[in-house]
């Protein structure tokens, strides 16, 4: 019966996890990820259910996809500001000589503030 709430409480922290993926909440995720290793452990050392291992598995692959979409937004957010960041600097260009110039104003060597 011990097995049985290991395996409860395997599938709660799953679910936490999903919360804290779909939500946002990246902040959460090392604590979780720290819990699931040592229920991981825990679980290496009980009996098998087959049926239950395959619930877990299907609820720990979606929770990995669910990341691997968070990491591509991040990727693709970073991407995104780069490229703000480029288009707001000068523009290069060559003459017909071949010499590289800036279109634009260029950037101060130093910033103003109020």
């Amino acid at each position: 019966m011990a097995h049985r709430t290991l395996f409860d409480r395997i599938e709660k922290l799953l679910r936490e996890e999903r919360a804290a993926l779909v939500s946002g909440n990246v902040a959460a995720l090392p604590v979780l990820s720290a819990r699931r290793d040592r229920l991981l452990t825990e679980i290496a050392q009980a009996p098998v259910d087959p049926v239950r291992l395959k619930s877990l598995r299907g609820l720990a692959l979606r929770n990995a996809e669910l990341a691997g979409a968070a990491r591509n937004g991040v990727q693709a957010a970073i991407a995104r500001l780069a490229d703000i960041r480029a288009a707001a600097g000068p523009i290069s260009s060559y003459s017909a000589s071949g010499a590289r110039s800036h279109i634009g104003a260029a950037r101060p060597a130093f910033e103003r503030k109020a």
